[in-house]
């Protein structure tokens, strides 16, 4: 019985292993025939792939505490060394096509809308987790929500040119309140991050213009619940979408009830909100983005925002406003800081157009060098390193074989560092080369050298819809910073939350020195800035007091400008000046 049992088995077992055989066979029979019928070449793999881990080890030796700097940086090296333009990658199982060709980008984003859509739902490492925060605000519902639909068409006006040209003289209050908190808690002299200041003022600025609303964020140097909760939301997202969501529960169970939490009641305080405006009288007189929202109806469907969609973009507004608007002004003062010359004709420009005059409107068409500095740092850092779009179906797209439900994302970065489209300096800050580039243009002409070359705020329907608010802001901002204030770099200290991103001149950014980076959904250059004053279009360098007449220079100076009470020697030059 024992022999018996024992030839059963092993017949049993060989015929299992027959059956593995087969099935293998067949599958990679299939697999094959796959193939072959697809239409296209198959996409190329990069490089540095891994066995379960895909290309995440590769990826992150780029930048192992920001991934989407990371993924930025890998690509313009891998279209450097590796002439790489589309490929897919492999992050922990999830699959992603990236593109840095513009022709390839102009057909993603121009030719036909249901070929390639935008869902954040099905996005990689992480879209399910924004149910619990932005869910459809403008930023991440899907295309074809028609929650999305209306509030695009109702905000479309407010957010124009037009727009937000009559919220400037707010926005310009919000400057001052920065200056005058930046002269009260940190004075001439003395060193900050910029990043913690601009940070209140971008949020302030969102949080007033768009709400009608004050967190009262420079009334002391510390940061507001809001902005603190608000901040540990999207720090979480990066941690959490590394993890399917059946394992998140077991690994990162305490982080994601934080994640939970903090997301409840931002939700909750922009809901009260709400509610108070609505319990108040409404006039139609000076509306805000929330009166719009609450009162203006889609000229299309005669719809008006529900409920639900008007705290999403609530958040949407105060987390994309504040911390987008924050990371480009950053960059900017560090580009400038990285170059003197640059700086010294920016403030020049300031001091003749605008001088000690309050900044309007009229004179930003005349501020030429300072919209060509902020869109030279939009380029070299662009605050979205990447564009999201999704395949909807198996397709062509070049040549290439695109798989049905691909994360399709668009290297920013990488365009903005192609040699061919920018020039032999392309990874030089250098502002001047804005003068004979427009908004627009194509191939052979007058603009940019091409339509997809320069992209900051994506484009088409999906573009960032705020461009025109945080453009006037970073100017108005820029400006008054600048009557006020010159800067110089400062000692780096070592800051819980900053990374340190060194100089090494191997991939971007180029500066000629160590800068810090924030973990964050926006990218931004960050370093302790020493805070010097600004007299007369002068800058004037404190460290040089001369004996005897410290005290009274430095009185007139705190807090107040001034004509000068002693002899300075300016920055940069070799004049005098008293």
């Amino acid at each position: 019985m024992a022999a018996e049992s024992k030839v059963e088995q092993f017949t049993l077992q060989r015929k299992v292993a027959v059956a593995g055989v087969i099935l293998l066979t067949c599958t990679t029979a299939l697999d094959v025939a796959r193939r072959w019928r697809k239409k296209g070449q198959q996409l190329p793999s990069p490089p540095g792939y891994w066995p379960v881990l895909g290309h995440f080890v590769t990826c992150m030796r780029y930048c192992w505490d920001n991934t989407s700097l990371a993924l930025a940086r890998w690509g313009v090296d891998l279209y450097r060394t590796e002439g790489l333009t589309i490929y897919r990658a492999n992050f922990l199982g999830h699959e992603i096509v990236c593109i840095a060709d513009p022709d390839l980008v102009q057909e993603v984003f121009e030719q036909d809308p249901h070929r390639f859509t935008k869902d954040f739902a099905n996005a990689p490492l992480g879209g399910d987790l924004l149910e619990y925060s932005f869910k459809d605000g403008l930023f991440t519902a899907a295309t074809d929500d028609p929650k999305w639909q209306v509030a695009h068409r109702v905000l479309i006006q407010p957010f124009s040119v037009l727009g937000v040209r009559g919220i400037m003289p707010l926005m310009c209050d919000q400057a001052d309140q920065l200056i005058k908190a930046m002269k009260r808690d940190v004075g001439y002299g003395n060193s900050t991050y910029i990043d913690t200041w601009v940070t209140k003022m971008a949020f302030e600025t969102i949080a007033v213009c768009g709400l009608g609303t004050s967190f009262g964020c420079f009334e002391d140097d510390q940061t507001h619940p809001f902005v603190t909760a608000l901040n540990q939301v999207v720090e979480s997202l990066d941690p959490l979408g590394r993890w399917p969501s059946f394992l998140r529960p077991i690994f990162c169970r305490k982080l994601l009830k934080s994640y939970i939490e903090s997301a409840g009641r931002l939700r909750q305080t922009c809901l009260e909100i709400l509610r108070k405006r609505k319990s108040e009288e409404q006039k139609d007189l000076n509306k805000d983005l929330l009166d719009r929202m609450l009162l203006d109806a889609d000229p299309k469907t005669g719809q008006t925002m529900c409920e639900d969609s008007i705290v999403d973009n609530l958040l949407t507004f105060l987390f994309a406003g504040q911390d987008s608007t924050a990371a480009a002004m950053a960059s900017c003062l560090c580009f400038l800081c990285s170059n003197p010359g640059c700086k010294e004709r920016l403030l020049r420009e300031i001091d003749e157009v605008v001088g000690d005059e309050a900044v309007s409107y009229e004179h930003l068409s005349q501020l030429q060098y300072l919209d060509w500095c902020i869109k030279e740092t939009l380029r070299l850092m662009p605050p979205a390193a990447g564009a999201l779009r999704d395949s909807t179906c198996e397709q062509v797209l070049g040549g290439w074989h695109i798989p049905a439900k691909a994360a399709i994302v668009v290297n920013t970065m990488t365009l903005h560092y192609r040699a061919d489209l920018w020039g032999a300096d392309v990874d030089q800050f250098k502002p001047e080369r804005w003068e004979h580039l427009g908004d627009q243009g194509s191939q052979g002409r007058k603009g940019l050298p091409h339509k997809f070359a320069f992209m900051p705020f994506s484009h088409g329907p999906r573009a960032c819809i705020g461009r025109e608010f945080t453009l006037l802001e970073q100017k108005v901002t820029l400006v008054k910073f600048f009557q006020n204030f010159d800067i110089e770099q400062a000692p780096a200290e070592e800051t819980a939350g900053y990374a340190t991103l060194k100089a090494d001149g191997r991939s971007p950014p180029f500066l000629k020195f160590d800068t810090q980076l924030v973990d964050s959904a926006f990218l931004g250059l960050y370093t302790n800035f020493k805070l010097l004053p600004r007299c007369c279009g002068k800058s004037l360098s404190i460290e040089l007091w001369k004996t005897g007449a410290k005290g009274s220079l430095q009185s007139g100076l705190l807090g107040t400008k001034t004509a000068g009470l002693a002899v300075q020697k300016v920055n940069f030059r070799d004049d005098i000046y008293i």
